[in-house]
């Protein structure tokens, strides 16, 4: 009876051991592979999370249109722009002029306006759109707009105020900057290459008026006005 009651705690201890040892081992295995695999499959849900809110993002991002501006002119004689146009609801939107930003506004419409400052010379303009709630950003077409605050040049070879003549018809001829328009009293000219023009006119009996007038891209203008006499012999 000693000896079974013996031999049974003996194999008792032995399952204890077996079972610590076991235990061990099952702790080391967690630590070892479980932690990692936790680990793993913790960034696994994340990438699968995040690639998620990239693809909806990407999804909203093709449903927004870009801000668009209505019709501006090539040129203007005044440094004050009126810029309008369409962006969407709730949006910032910053204004570039040059590369530069000049302002920033929220809107809560659709539509916006507003007024840019621009710089002698040609203006590089632009609105960039950022919607925070879904991280899209959105760039406008690049407009170029030149501000011209001069009158163009006018310059008149020929003839000079007060000219008399005895022939019925004479050439006006003169000289402008490039991109200028002329007229002689009214009626368009063709300018040469270089912007020289030449332009005949009949004459009447007595004193002749002749107005040269030069316009440019913007609107400015500048006006030079002859007599002219005609005295037959």
């Amino acid at each position: 009876m000693i000896e079974y009651r013996n031999s049974r705690s003996k194999k008792q201890r032995q399952n204890i051991i077996l079972l610590s040892i076991f235990a061990v081992l099952l702790i080391i295995f967690l630590f070892t592979f479980g932690f990692n695999l936790l680990i793993n499959t913790t960034l696994f849900i994340a990438n699968l999370t995040n690639n998620s809110n990239k693809s909806q993002v990407n999804k909203n991002d093709e449903f927004v249109l870009a801000p668009e501006l209505f019709s501006l002119s090539d040129a203007t004689s005044s440094a004050q722009l009126v810029i309008n146009g369409t962006a969407q609801k709730n949006s910032k939107l910053s204004f570039y002029v040059n590369g530069q930003k000049q302002k920033e506004i929220i809107i809560d419409a659709d539509t916006f306006e507003d007024e840019l400052t621009l710089q002698k010379g040609q203006n590089e303009i632009y609105v960039q759109m950022d919607i925070a709630k879904d991280t899209i950003s959105k760039k406008s077409d690049t407009y170029h707009i030149v501000y011209l605050d001069q009158k163009p040049r006018l310059e008149l070879a020929f003839p000079s105020d007060g000219f008399r003549t005895n022939k019925s018809d004479i050439t006006v001829s003169g000289s402008t900057d490039s991109g200028v328009s002329i007229r002689v009293n009214g009626s368009p000219v063709t300018l040469s290459s270089d912007s020289k023009f030449n332009q005949t006119l009949q004459l009447s009996d007595g004193e002749n008026k002749i107005v040269i007038t030069a316009t440019d891209q913007a609107g400015n203008t500048e006006t030079k006005e002859l007599t002219i006499t005609l005295e037959r012999d």
